[in-house]
């Protein structure tokens, strides 16, 4: 990750900048007191990491780390 992003949600989309899209999908699971978060990163329109989390922002960490170190992998 670079060292001027503070997330990996930032990173992704700093690595990403004018040059593909990113696309969030946010699917709340369970019932309204027990829901669980899970978010789809999609990177110009296929399908690079999924997160889950109680919380909406932890899930969407949890997504761009997935969906970035995917990404870099098939980079590399």
């Amino acid at each position: 990750m670079s060292t001027k992003a503070t997330s990996y949600r930032q990173a992704l989309n700093n690595e990403l900048q004018g040059t593909k899209t990113v696309t969030y999908d946010y699917i709340p699971q369970g019932r309204l007191h027990e829901q669980v978060w899970l978010v789809i990163v999609s990177i110009d329109g296929v399908e690079y990491g999924r997160g889950e989390s109680l919380t909406k922002n932890d899930a969407k960490e949890k997504a761009s780390m997935n969906a970035y170190l995917q990404y870099k992998r098939n980079q590399g």
